[in-house]
């Protein structure tokens, strides 16, 4: 008998719901912002990293049920294999701060993908990598315009 592997419907729930726990505020604001549009970026994006039988079954299941539809049939190898491009634009926050926030959710959502053997870290080494890469770009340029703003140069990112 096998375990049945959680939906990243279910994996995104505990994860902010967690995130959320005690929170308040702005911050809490800026977390619930990221899970809103990690969740339209899963699902205007996420069929980029899937296999031909996957997307034949996005594809039905989003005839009879559109909504939610790769969050609730896909599970945690799909996300890790689309991730990077949420780190990126269109999708990168263009606020210095929930631009932070969004790329250490990222960072703590694939180290719990990890840590709780969600996905098998051989499987997916080369987005893991390639997550990683980018990962470090964006907050480069998150330093260039926390710099820029210091220096009152800027009031925008330099993208």
């Amino acid at each position: 008998m096998t375990a049945l592997r959680p939906t990243i419907s279910g994996i995104l729930r505990a994860f902010f719901d967690e995130r959320m726990q005690g929170t308040s505020g702005v911050r809490l604001q800026r977390i619930r912002r990221t899970e809103v549009r990690l969740r339209a970026f899963l699902e205007n994006e996420g069929e980029r990293g899937l296999v031909p039988a996957d997307l034949a079954l996005l594809a039905a299941e989003r005839q009879i049920q559109p909504a939610d539809a790769f969050c609730r049939l896909m599970h945690a190898d799909d996300l890790v294999f689309v991730l990077f491009a949420f780190v990126e634009e269109p999708w990168l926050e263009r606020e210095i701060l929930d631009r932070r926030m969004q790329l250490a959710l990222v960072e703590k959502l694939v180290a719990r993908l990890l840590l709780r053997g969600l996905v098998d870290r051989e499987e997916v080494i080369c987005p893991l990598l390639d997550l990683r890469n980018r990962l470090d770009v964006a907050r480069r340029q998150l330093r260039v315009d926390v710099d820029r703003r210091r220096r009152g140069m800027s009031d925008t990112p330099s993208r």
